[in-house]
């Protein structure tokens, strides 16, 4: 199945990640009060104008994270292929879909209603981590090459019998995608 993680890897340095965007308070900083059963932000602890802040979990902090990626799949060409591995009840399931929307990634990765998702950028890959009742599930977001659009594009031979292409042929041939490098581009390149 799908691996990105593995086959583009250096097996020589320590993978570079940088965070993107997480559904968890701590990762932005907030510490748990088991008193009170909520996060606050450390840093606001005796600040008289503001008081002690607590994450709102209607309006939270890393609601400009999202905003970011959203901001970068709408402005940017597709499509991209999400590919990954889905921890369910009845085991593993490996698979992929393509993307052509902020609106689709979130779909795929069922955004809503999960528990913990975190995103980062590991080596230029956009790697997404979805934890819920079930298990966790992990995806890698790919973008099409030139040739791997063409292939899309013009491929009618890989197609079930609803008419969707055969998309591992997508994930299987390494000329067919590409880094995101959705931090580099975004953020800026860190030497």
């Amino acid at each position: 199945m799908f691996g990105f993680k593995n086959r583009f890897a250096s097996k020589s340095k320590k993978p570079k990640e940088r965070f993107i965007y997480s559904q968890d308070p701590e990762d932005y900083g907030y510490k748990f009060n088991s008193d009170t059963g909520e996060y606050y932000d450390p840093e606001t602890v005796g600040d008289e104008e503001y008081g002690l802040r607590t994450w709102d979990y209607n309006f939270p902090d890393n609601e400009d994270d999202l905003y970011m990626i959203k901001e970068y799949l709408d402005k940017t060409e597709g499509p991209w292929i999400l590919a990954g591995s889905l921890g369910l009840w009845d085991g593993r399931h490996h698979g992929s879909v393509m993307i052509h929307s902020y609106e689709e990634l979130m779909d795929a990765i069922s955004l809503n209603g999960q528990y913990d998702i975190s995103i980062n950028d590991v080596d230029g890959d956009f790697e997404i981590t979805v934890r819920h009742h079930d298990g966790t599930n992990f995806f890698t977001l790919r973008e099409l090459t030139k040739k791997g659009k063409q292939w899309y594009e013009n491929n009618t031979y890989g197609r079930d019998f609803m008419g969707d292409y055969d998309q591992n042929h997508l994930v299987e041939i390494p000329s067919y995608t590409r880094k995101v490098r959705f931090a580099d581009k975004v953020f800026g390149r860190v030497r």
